[in-house]
């Protein structure tokens, strides 16, 4: 239950797509078709979009599809999440019953191309249904990406611009916000992410390019450090998965390690 807590105040922080977790969440500063779930200023190419991964009994989704016209690029997408049935517990912890938690963001993000800079937007309509209570709102992510050279690249983003229109209860509470930087630094065929996120702390990456079909990812996703009344664990750790071409179609495939939880799967497929 007190996972559920962490979430009801962060849905909209959470990764949706297999691909942004197996980079340890430090993908804001990557230019790829997964961060129309993620940093809108990072979205890229003429692609569709899926992915599912199962974590300690939650369920996570996303689908979206991206549209390239030179410096602009328009994507459309949905995210979801249902965790299945829940014992809801009275405070001794004696069962009174099943219940479920269950989230769905439909949104529509922009970018646009300047110079070295990339501008991008996103916004979301969250709807949360948490036992017999339900909220919708709104919400919007701003994101920059500036690369000084090809082998440095610095990124920005805020994510979750907005507040509930329904409440659960009675008082309409803003979103958790949440402040992304960070960048890339290239060497050869390596790329080394780092981020500080304000909620997560530090994230990081490594991957390794060993030809245009095929690379490895290592990354470490932060642990929420905001709520220490909450056990927010739920998706730090470490993260690894494989990035392969086949075609017009790229997997990634991986998994994210977290001590107390253990191993859950990733999957991501792109279109392209």
């Amino acid at each position: 239950m007190n996972v559920l807590l962490f979430l009801a105040f962060s849905n909209l922080n959470l990764p949706y797509n297999g691909k942004v977790l197996s980079y340890g969440t430090s993908f804001s500063a990557k230019e790829a078709p997964e961060n129309l779930f993620w940093n809108p200023a990072g979205m890229k190419g003429e692609a569709y979009v899926v992915s599912a991964f199962n974590c300690s009994g939650l369920i996570l989704g996303s689908l979206g599809k991206l549209w390239d016209r030179e410096s602009f690029s328009l994507g459309l997408g949905i995210q979801l999440m249902n965790s299945g049935k829940m014992i809801k517990r009275e405070e001794d912890g004696d069962s009174i019953g099943i219940f479920n938690y269950q989230f769905i963001s439909p949104f529509l993000g922009g970018k646009i191309r300047i110079k070295r800079a990339n501008l991008g937007m996103r916004v979301l309509f969250p709807y949360t249904y948490v036992d017999e209570y339900n909220s919708f709102g709104l919400a919007m992510d701003l994101g920059l990406i500036y690369s000084f050279k090809e082998e440095v690249i610095f990124s920005f983003c805020v994510k979750n611009l907005g507040r509930e229109i329904n409440p659960f209860l009675v008082e309409r509470e803003r979103f958790l916000r949440e402040y992304r930087f960070g960048g890339i630094l290239k060497f050869g065929e390596m790329d080394f992410s780092f981020e500080y996120s304000s909620i997560f702390t530090l994230c990081s990456s490594i991957s390794y390019n060993f030809n245009k079909d095929f690379s490895l990812i290592i990354g470490y996703n932060g642990e929420k450090k905001r709520f220490e009344e909450v056990n927010s664990y739920i998706l730090s750790g470490f993260s690894f998965a494989g990035d392969i071409k086949c075609g017009k179609i790229r997997f990634c495939i991986g998994s994210v390690f977290s001590e107390p939880l253990g191993l859950s799967t990733l999957a991501s497929i792109s279109l392209i």
